[in-house]
């Protein structure tokens, strides 16, 4: 981001303000916030640094850094190709303007000799990012073929369903964007910060319009917020006319935030010129006031984050029963060697120990993965009638051990003291469709219909649906049948201190009798 912002302003100290904006992300960058506060921005910065001088080796640097950021996230892929679109068919256009006769005339040979100099390097950048990112994408496209069994894009998103929805969000989001602090009390003058943040956004904003056409890279900056506004309204038409949204405000955000910094400095250079026309010293004083500004809220939200939760439990070590549990996984299994358990325990197993299961949180599964059929064959080995199926799910999936907690049934269900069913929070579950009633009726798995979201942790906005609920076995030690019982080795047992067991791990042999 340093180098970014020295492209933008010669100002020091604004060098700095657009620099510090991606802490706003520390010191935790994982996941998407990953994308955001790194790979967004060194996209921009190569699309910045090609732009300077478009010959092959920044043209070869643009695609390697393209298809890194394809490594990275999902979304990142779809605005950066989005980006590369925009900005390739804006250049097609001022081609187009420079030779409007030659098109008008609707010769072959003169449209492409037009067109083709002006694409080339627009193709030649896709190819490069295309032919690297098979590092991830071949078997996305060539082994599953693009099939999507867990369409998390759809149930753990909001209900695009509804028109109404469609249109709010997106509206939403902007909203949320440009006035972060909308009905929001000022308690204190720390609470002008965000209004006065959106200013500086709103001011940046109207720069890059009214200097859209002063330079390449002026120019560029408007293209992402062309591109990041197509990437917040494509679900518009995609959706009602596929039935597909690709995570529209994440989009949004993947090209909006690495230009946040460029927003803000474009309008406190602009404020700062201009103020020093009037007041003697402005010019050198606006910007470090800016500084301020910026630095101020970072610093108070950082010290804020620190009570959370999940920063205090962040910064201790493991509780000893479940360190014990990853040091006997990762000193006794195998990276490859796959555990039934519990969505939420394979949740939390997978990530002290990177070993794979049979079913997990739906939401963080990859979309490839068909979740309802994994669903349904956990519970077919763990409650099922079917003992050769059983044996032959196992040998499916290659399934070696079965990880047992004293969280098993409350990660599924809860229940009051009466024995009713009070909520539901993460039990193996499957769309109501005929198919998966024939799979559980047959092998008598025990399961309810309900009417709710299939992702436990949904907004109000999510989908609900009518699913099938697949009931645990009602027994606390052993919540699986006798004959599935018979294949296992207890090899594991780790208490809660001196109490009852916390973990039993068990061994799998397909082969008992």
């Amino acid at each position: 981001m340093y180098f970014t912002m020295k492209r933008v302003t010669s100002n020091p100290i604004l060098i700095i303000t657009g620099a510090l904006l991606v802490l706003k992300y520390y010191p935790v960058y994982k996941y998407t916030d990953f994308t955001y506060a790194m790979m967004g921005p060194l996209v921009l910065l190569a699309w910045m640094f090609y732009l300077e001088k478009e010959d092959v080796k920044r043209l070869l640097l643009l695609g390697v850094v393209l298809a890194l950021a394809n490594l990275t996230n999902t979304q990142l892929v779809f605005s950066s190709m989005i980006l590369l679109g925009v900005v390739a068919l804006d250049r097609l256009y001022s081609a187009y303007l420079k030779n409007r006769e030659a098109v008008e005339r609707k010769k072959f040979d003169e449209i492409w000799n037009l067109a083709f100099p002006v694409a080339k390097p627009f193709i030649a950048i896709f190819l490069v990012t295309w032919l690297l990112s098979m590092a991830y994408w071949y078997g996305p496209f060539f082994v599953e073929r693009l099939k999507m069994p867990n369409d998390l894009q759809i149930y753990g998103w909001a209900d695009f369903s509804q028109i109404s929805v469609q249109i709010a969000y997106p509206i939403s989001r902007l909203v949320e964007f440009y006035f972060p602090a909308y009905g929001a009390t000022l308690a204190s003058p720390f609470d002008l910060l965000p209004q006065l943040f959106s200013l500086l956004l709103l001011g940046g904003t109207y720069l890059v319009w009214t200097l859209r056409n002063e330079g390449v890279l002026n120019r560029f900056f408007f293209l992402i917020l062309v591109a990041a506004m197509i990437a917040l309204f494509h679900h518009l038409i995609t959706f009602n006319l596929f039935h597909i949204q690709l995570a529209p405000e994440r989009m949004f955000n993947m090209l909006i935030l690495p230009l946040v910094p460029i927003l803000v400095v474009f309008a406190s250079d602009r404020l700062a010129q201009s103020a020093g026309k009037y007041v003697a010293g402005a010019g050198q004083y606006i910007p470090v006031i800016i500084l301020i500004l910026v630095a101020a809220p970072l610093w108070l939200g950082f010290q804020e984050m620190q009570k959370y939760n999940y920063v205090i439990n962040a910064h201790s070590p493991l509780p000893t029963d479940m360190e014990e549990l990853r040091q006997w996984i990762n000193n006794n299994t195998g990276v490859y060697d796959v555990f039934l358990t519990d969505n939420e325990d394979g949740f939390m197993m997978n990530a002290i120990s990177g070993r794979k299961v049979v079913s997990y949180r739906r939401t963080h599964a990859p979309t490839y993965a068909d979740m309802n059929q994994r669903a349904l064959d956990e519970a077919a080995i763990l409650g099922g009638n079917n003992d050769s199926l059983r044996a032959e799910l196992i040998g499916k999936y290659n399934v070696k051990y079965v990880l047992w907690t004293a969280w098993w049934f409350t990660n599924q269900i809860i229940i009051d003291q009466t024995g009713k069913i009070t909520s539901l929070y993460d039990p193996l579950e499957v769309p109501a469709r005929p198919e998966y009633k024939k799979y559980l009726e047959e092998n008598n798995i025990p399961y309810i219909t309900h009417y709710t979201y299939l992702d436990p942790a949904a907004l109000k906005n999510y989908p609900k649906y009518w699913i099938y609920v697949i009931m645990p076995i009602y027994n606390y030690d052993k919540p699986w049948v006798p004959d599935f019982d018979r294949r296992l080795r207890l090899v594991k047992e780790i208490p809660q201190g001196s109490q009852q067991p916390m973990f039993r791990i068990y061994e799998i042999n397909v082969e008992a009798a």
